[in-house]
């Protein structure tokens, strides 16, 4: 809660490294070509300063020597709060929120990262979109499960 609505980005280290040393070798083990995290629409990153998700991986990153990109996937839709929705409500929410950026070089197994893991919703619609673009693989890591799963 605090990384993200009270600018804790420190914070972020020292959930890396709780992620490294508990998840190394499992996440190695992915192969992942790259890490990319769940961006958010741009006046909300602008409100609030920064993504919390591409602060994480950026940490993730250089902990685990995985290249991550916070350009390759993109929110398009300004979407409500997903705290306030049900399960229902949170997948029709993000439908056709995502999209891939112009130009990427195929990527076959992505590592995606967010904060929160709620009902799996956003991983869900994140995932269609990569793997629509051609991606094979998709793997996530979030920090903390929320109510609602």
């Amino acid at each position: 809660y605090r990384l993200k609505y009270d600018n804790k980005r420190e914070y972020a280290a020292f959930f890396a490294e709780e992620t490294v040393k508990r998840h190394r070798r499992e996440i190695l083990s992915w192969g992942c070509d790259c890490m990319i995290p769940v961006p958010l629409f741009k006046k909300k990153k602008i409100k609030r300063g920064f993504n919390q998700a591409e602060v994480i991986a950026a940490k993730l990153s250089g902990r685990l020597q995985i290249p991550y990109s916070a350009k390759i996937l993109c929110r398009v839709k300004d979407t409500e709060p997903m705290k306030q929705l049900d399960h229902a409500r949170r997948k029709k929410n993000l439908e056709k929120a995502f999209k891939i950026s112009k130009n990427i070089v195929k990527l076959n197994k992505v590592l995606l990262v967010d904060d929160i893991f709620t009902t799996g919703s956003t991983i869900d619609e994140c995932s269609t979109v990569l793997l629509a673009a051609g991606a094979e693989e998709i793997y996530f890591i979030c920090l903390s499960i929320g109510v609602g799963c």
